[in-house]
C-alpha cells in the first residue's frame, strides 16, 4: 500500500472519529454545561490525532503482513509503543480525575 493511500485513509478515519466523539459528547453534555462544543470539540480533536496516528501505523504493518508474510520488528514495536502509551495515558488521567474532589481542591 503506498503511503499516500494510507495517509489518506488515516485522515477519513480522522475526520469520521473527530466528528463522532465531538457530536457524541457534545450531545451527551449538553444538558449539564451550557458551552458542550467547547469541551466536545477539543476531545474530538485529541482523539481524531491518536485515531491518525493508530491507523497509520496498523496500515503500515498489514501493508507489511500482506507483503511479506510476517510484521517486522520496528512495525510491531511501533504498535505496542503506541498502545502503551495511550494505555498509560488514559490510566494517568483517569487517576487524576478519580483523586480530585468536588470542588476542584485537594484533600488535605
Amino acid at each position: 500500500m503506498h503511503t499516500v493511500t494510507k495517509a489518506g485513509l488515516s485522515l477519513l478515519v480522522d475526520t469520521i472519529a473527530v466528528l463522532v466523539v465531538t457530536i457524541g459528547v457534545t450531545e451527551a453534555l449538553t444538558p449539564y454545561v451550557w458551552p458542550a462544543l467547547l469541551l466536545g470539540l477539543p476531545i474530538g480533536v485529541a482523539l481524531g490525532v491518536v485515531a491518525v496516528a493508530f491507523t497509520f501505523v496498523g496500515l503500515t504493518a498489514r501493508a507489511e503482513r500482506a507483503d511479506t508474510g510476517s510484521v517486522s520488528r520496528e512495525a510491531a514495536r511501533r504498535l505496542r509503543t503506541m498502545l502503551a502509551a495511550a494505555t498509560l495515558t488514559a490510566v494517568a488521567v483517569s487517576r487524576r480525575h478519580r483523586r480530585q474532589p468536588p470542588g476542584g481542591t485537594t484533600p488535605q
